[in-house]
């Protein structure tokens, strides 16, 4: 079993930093010199999820935990914010109702307040239960993780590899609902600044992953217009 360490700081901060200064920016606006090569994307999505997706419509209240990577993966806090800013403006895009895990949740405060450890309200996410407890207890109905793995900065092609995984999850039993891999490449401009040139990598891949990731995570719409058809057909 992999195991998963920690990387948000300052609830994207970072990453709202770099977006402040043009450094991170969709994928269809990224400038000259930017390039993604998005690879294929490995789903398993339970037919119990799709089911009952068709009828309930696209999830309203998603808790989004911050992106923990492997301990391999030498990627940074930073990066980290970047592909979980990325993931949860795609999720909204898709029309979820999804808000990101923060220690200042007021539910999370009161439980800490009353004696719940730092460690228990601390990533990863990914173990022991860990994120069906905190969901449950922020009151959220699903919860998606979010996991970096394979992560590779090459600063003389300043090209950046690495690998997001989705889980998604019932937040009353932890039961997935579905999960989804995909692999995502970037690089950075030729004329943007040393400093900067691993941000901008990131953020171009992260834009094209996240969207491949997510529309196989919750292809909702497109699956319930389908069966809206089929059933007046049917009339």
């Amino acid at each position: 079993m992999r195991t998963y360490r920690n990387l948000a700081v300052g609830g994207g901060a970072a990453a709202a930093a770099l977006f402040a200064l043009g450094l991170a920016v969709p994928a269809n606006a990224q400038g000259p010199g930017a390039s993604v090569q998005p690879a294929g994307t490995r789903v398993n999505v339970s037919t119990t999820a799709r089911r009952c997706d068709a009828l309930a419509g696209v999830p309203s209240n998603v808790l989004l935990f911050p992106a923990v990577a492997g301990q391999a993966s030498r990627c940074s806090a930073t990066a980290g914010d970047i592909i979980t800013e990325a993931i949860q403006r795609r999720l909204r895009t898709q029309g979820a109702g999804v808000f990101p895990y923060s220690r200042s949740l007021p539910a999370v405060q009161r439980a800490v307040n009353e004696g719940l450890k730092a460690e228990d309200v601390a990533g990863p996410w990914d173990e022991a239960g860990k994120g069906q407890r905190i969901a449950e207890m922020v009151g959220a109905s699903e919860y998606i993780t979010i996991l970096v793995d394979d992560y590779k900065w090459d600063p003389q092609t300043r090209t950046v590899n690495f690998t997001i995984s989705l889980l998604r999850n019932d937040a009353c039993d932890g039961a997935p609902l579905g999960t989804v891999s995909e692999k995502g490449v970037g690089q950075a401009p030729e004329t943007l600044l040393v400093s900067c040139q691993e941000a901008s990598a990131v953020s171009s891949a992260a834009e094209v992953v996240a969207e491949q990731v997510v529309n196989a995570l919750l292809p909702v719409p497109k699956v319930a217009a389908e069966d809206l058809k089929n059933q007046r057909r049917r009339r």
